[in-house]
């Protein structure tokens, strides 16, 4: 109508048929300048509501004519699905979108999102539920539906469902929802219940320690699946209501035995030995030690407290009995002709099957014995070899002690050698061995102590031999080296004096090391009193009289050494001048004993120098 050429009056003269209509049409097409335009409507939509009908101001595209009016426009929220489907369907389809994205925003992993939208997907939330009426029973339902299905999905903390269960829970009315909203909600129940149970099952993969936060999260998982159970939804929903404790109870053991099976499968040897074979179940033990370890300390505490149920007894049983099978299928071709690597492989297993037979004193209390209780049946035939070798190493320690030996005072305040520090070292060795060892069956392990003390004893006497003869190897060293023979000799043999006695000592305190008192009251109904004193107490008692005849030999071999000097200086008082006072012949004599017995009252041991 503001056209400057023509008027709209003008134009509507020429209509007076079709033809002048198509005219006007042909004119349009022809000038492509001129359109209908009458302005635009500037709409920001963070200013528009749920539903809206306003005027609205028109904006001009040219400042020609700037009043362009206003435009009366209506607006209405809706989506595509909302023609098909019910608004609270809608609602939770939309609702599933909004915590997906925001899940998938926190790059640090999903378990870090709390559950708290932005408040944008709140407000738009928050709209769509108004518009359609959405009650506040139909809005908390739809959050359970659409978190508990994407926490099967997209993990996050579990402590999101916990409000849902709460508030469900609290305006439950069975009656509020049509037949396949209750139908949706059990299987939601029944889906999240078959999933949650699922991850415990397997929870040492799904909740490693390695992973920060892991043991609360599984403690969480474990609250949300109580507080879901015992709802009135719940119950009312599901007939079949299940024993949670019975299904976790299932989950834990099968788990358990998948996981066993898991790591008995990794670690199998690549080569079928009896020795790989004892070294691959040494390490299929540690791994189920570790594991059991994990479960008493840590893990045991959250299944008590929030299902009454012993995690590391469930574990432990199930574990046992399947490494008993496991250990017997291995050790059925176990022969006493065994090799010296597969003997050790296989006490190291033994030590591994003691430590966790012992971890049973965790369980609480049951009846029957467990498939490990007579488990050192298994191993008698390699007993024998393991003895010899814990002798063989004492031995070969002990001369080797002595070989390197140069019989000097160890310390300011010790007057044996170095070689006794090792000798004891040894003897604590053998006694490690015997408890290690801890042998249930009390006759056996009376026969064990019988070669144990046998082997000790022979090392006692053996080592008296060889610092002797290391002591007169030193001397004549000496000698060879031009020093004076009575004096250089007569230190190595204070040595071999004190190193003895030292010997003796540790010989006396075997029977309170090796608990013999312990011993003797396990053997007592099948050993009597008698046998354990000829054999035992008569063996030590033995080779303390063999030890006390050496140090005997050695201090007389002192003794003789000193009366040759005496002797000596008694002959050359004869043989002084019959001019020289009596006082000054005797004097050499007198500092020749002074500086020797001096010199014996410091370097022997007390009870040796009297």
């Amino acid at each position: 109508d503001s056209d400057v050429v023509e008027s709209v009056r003008h134009k509507l003269g020429e209509l007076t048929d079709l033809h002048g209509l198509k005219r006007i049409f042909k004119d349009a097409r022809k000038d492509k300048g001129q359109d209908d335009f009458l302005g635009n409507v500037v709409l920001r939509l963070k200013d528009l509501h749920c539903w809206d009908d306003q005027w609205y101001q028109l904006e001009p595209r040219t400042e020609t004519y700037p009043n362009r009016g206003q435009c009366h426009l209506q607006f209405l929220r809706a989506t595509t699905s909302s023609r098909t489907q019910p608004s609270y369907t809608v609602h939770r389809h939309l609702l599933q979108q909004l915590v997906s994205y925001e899940i998938l925003q926190h790059q640090a992993g999903s378990i870090s999102w709390d559950g708290e939208l932005s408040r944008h997907a709140s407000t738009v939330l928050y709209l769509h539920a108004t518009q359609k009426d959405l009650s506040d029973f139909h809005q908390v339902m739809a959050q359970w539906l659409a978190y508990s299905k994407l926490y099967q999905s997209l993990e996050f903390n579990s402590n999101c469902l916990l409000h849902q269960i709460t508030s469900i829970e609290y305006q439950w009315v069975q009656e509020r929802l049509r037949p396949e909203q209750k139908a949706e909600l059990a299987e939601s129940f029944q889906s999240l219940l078959t999933y949650g149970i699922s991850l415990i099952r397997r929870y040492r993969i799904i909740f490693p320690l390695s992973v920060p936060r892991s043991t609360e999260r599984l403690q969480s998982l474990l609250r949300v699946l109580v507080q879901m159970c015992k709802m009135k939804a719940f119950h009312e929903l599901c007939t079949l209501s299940p024993n949670l404790p019975q299904m976790v109870s299932t989950a834990l053991k099968s788990g358990t035995t998948e996981w066993f099976h898991m790591k008995k499968q990794h670690l199998k040897p690549m080569v079928k030995s009896m020795e790989e074979n004892g070294k691959a179940l040494s390490r299929l033990l540690v791994e189920v030690i570790g594991d059991l370890q994990q479960g008493q300390k840590i893990w045991n505490k959250f299944f008590i407290n929030t299902l009454k149920l012993n995690l590391f007894s469930i574990a432990y049983l199930e574990l046992e009995s399947l490494v008993a099978e496991h250990v017997q299928e291995q050790l059925h071709e176990v022969d006493s002709s065994m090799s010296k690597p597969t003997a050790e492989s296989l006490f190291q297993l033994y030590m591994n099957l003691q430590e966790l037979y012992q971890m049973k004193d965790f369980l609480p209390k049951r009846d029957g014995p467990l498939a490990l209780s007579n488990f050192h049946q298994w191993f008698k035939e390699a007993v024998p070899q393991w003895l010899q070798k814990a002798y063989t190493i004492a031995l070969e320690r002990a001369e080797r002690a002595v070989q390197m030996d140069q019989l000097t005072p160890f310390g300011e305040h010790n007057k044996h050698s170095t070689s006794t520090v090792d000798l004891s070292t040894c003897y604590a060795q053998i006694v490690k061995t015997w408890q290690q060892l801890n042998w249930p069956d009390p006759e056996e392990a009376f026969m064990i102590m019988v070669k144990l003390v046998e082997d000790m004893c022979k090392i006692a006497l053996m080592y008296c031999r060889l610092i002797k003869e290391r002591a007169e190897a030193l001397s004549l060293s000496e000698q060879n080296e031009g020093e004076a023979a009575n004096r250089t000799h007569l230190p190595q043999l204070c040595i071999v004096v004190n190193n003895i006695k030292q010997l003796r000592l540790l010989i006396l305190k075997l029977p309170s090391q090796l608990d013999w008192a312990q011993l003797e009251q396990r053997t007592g109904a099948v050993i009597n009193q008698q046998q354990i004193q000829h054999t035992l107490h008569n063996q030590l008692d033995s080779a303390v009289s063999c030890l006390d005849h050496e140090i005997r030999d050695v201090v007389q071999a002192l003794a003789t050494k000193l009366e040759k000097g005496i002797a000596r200086h008694i002959q050359e008082l004869s043989s002084s001048k019959d001019n020289q006072e009596p006082e000054d012949s005797i004097i050499p004599l007198m500092k020749f004993l002074e500086s020797e017995l001096q010199y014996l009252n410091e370097h022997l041991v007390q009870e040796n120098f009297k």
